[in-house]
């Protein structure tokens, strides 16, 4: 019988290409395994992304209940995650404590605003806007538990990352969050849009001497848009010092008159009509029409909107001859910059044929 595969040296090859098949297994192992759980990460994450989305559809309708529902149900898929993708954990953490916060439940908002803002600085980004966000809410929120020190810890927090993040990208964000105001609108949810631009304010507030005459601006765009959001909502002493600041930035910081303070304008003028002081809104709308001529020009659809404010305005001073004439130039404006299919012009010109008829 040979016996010579018994040799020493057989013996070691037999060991080398067991290690060598071993590692090789444990390699495919672990490859298998990375991918099995890369998969799985995708699915979690697609079924969360999911999730996130439908508790958004759920609050603009009011469905608070449903919203923490799919909120909750995405933190738990998402959390043995969080490390890898702290920013979109973070997120979710936020969301469900803005909807805390709306009811108000501040002790539920507060713990998810303390882990969101740990996990972000433990495995994100500290210098991205996220963090700093995360920072002042939670500053807010406490403020608005009566946690002053706690409040007060948080905005130092925010103030010190600050110093590593450039303003254009605080800005940015900034902007992104007024944008939201607006979608938060067009939703009709008036309410929740309040909130969102007065938290926007805070962290503007916050952020004032990094972003300059840039952030200033913005602020009186903000101010001048939630004024104009409060008088919808007919809360015109909430809006008066809103507009009025908006204003005095724009007065203070540049020489031209840019949309924002036309805005502002036309918006503190809105509430002396809205109040029949006719003769204090007279003055603001004139110089209102006066810019949007010389920034838009008359042929555009807002100088129509702003020639027929003027038109009120004189209807209630009595100056009928001139209202008529402002109000039927505006239709003409609107028709032509729009198309005498749109609703808006429709509407004006059946307010000036109406308006001619029963005055002439």
């Amino acid at each position: 019988m040979n016996t010579s595969w018994l040799s020493f040296d057989n013996f070691v090859y037999g060991v080398l290409w067991a290690s060598l098949a071993f590692g090789l297994i444990s390699r495919l192992t672990g490859l298998h395994g990375r991918l099995r759980d890369k998969e799985e990460r995708s699915k979690a994450f697609a079924r969360a992304g999911k999730l996130n989305t439908k508790a958004v559809a759920l609050i603009v309708k009011g469905r608070a209940d449903e919203t923490v529902m799919s909120l909750r149900e995405a933190i738990a898929i998402t959390r043995p995650y969080r490390k890898s993708e702290a920013t979109f954990f973070a997120t979710i953490l936020g969301n469900l404590a803005e909807v805390y916060r709306a009811r108000p439940q501040i002790e539920q908002a507060i713990p998810l605003l303390i882990e969101a803002a740990d996990v972000l600085e433990q495995y994100g980004d500290v210098t991205r806007p996220i963090y700093v966000n995360t920072l002042v809410i939670l500053s807010d929120t406490y403020f608005l538990g009566d946690k002053i020190p706690e409040a007060i810890s948080a905005c130092e927090r925010a103030r010190e990352a600050v110093a590593g993040m450039g303003p254009d990208a605080i800005l940015g964000n900034l902007q992104d969050m007024h944008d939201l105001g607006y979608s938060l609108i067009g939703a009709e949810q008036m309410e929740q849009a309040e909130v969102h631009w007065r938290k926007t304010l805070l962290l503007e507030d916050a952020f004032e001497d990094a972003l300059g005459d840039e952030g200033r601006r913005l602020r009186a765009d903000i101010l001048s848009d939630m004024g104009h959001l409060l008088i919808e909502l007919e809360r015109f002493d909430e809006a008066a010092p809103l507009l009025d600041e908006a204003l005095a930035i724009d007065a203070r910081i540049i020489g031209d008159l840019p949309e924002h303070y036309e805005k502002a304008l036309n918006n503190r003028g809105l509430i002396h009509v809205r109040a029949g002081e006719f003769t204090k809104a007279l003055p603001l709308c004139r110089e209102s029409l006066l810019i949007v001529a010389h920034s838009l020009g008359e042929d555009h659809s807002i100088y129509a909107d702003r020639l027929h404010a003027l038109a009120v305005v004189l209807m209630g001073l009595g100056e009928l001859k001139e209202a008529r004439a402002h109000l039927e130039r505006a239709a003409l404006v609107m028709e032509a910059a729009l198309g005498i299919d749109d609703p808006e012009a429709q509407a004006l010109r059946a307010q000036f044929e109406e308006f001619d008829q029963e005055a002439f």
